[in-house]
């Protein structure tokens, strides 16, 4: 094993890892990615909490919320409604 501060990798156009098995151990990880793509048979995630912050979800967001504000609602027999002041 080999110990080191720091390494540097800074390639042109292309760096390619091949292995049968890469194990990543860190504090913290970044990566920035124009575009990500992940093929793989399995995906196995263990977190403890996940932040996201993307414009995928925001679409999501609003027709859900669109649906909330003009929701309607038929009713077959008796309806109650209970309602009590906090």
């Amino acid at each position: 094993m080999t110990a080191a501060q720091a390494i540097t990798l800074d390639a042109g156009a292309r760096t390619r890892v091949i292995a049968p098995e890469i194990d990543l151990h860190a504090g913290l990880a970044r990566f920035v990615l124009d575009e990500l793509l992940q093929i793989g048979r399995k995906a196995h995630w263990y977190v403890a909490k996940i932040r996201s912050v993307g414009e995928v979800f925001e679409p999501f967001a609003d027709h859900v919320l669109m649906r909330a504000r003009r929701s309607s609602r038929f009713v077959e027999g008796s309806d109650q409604l209970r309602a009590c002041r906090t």
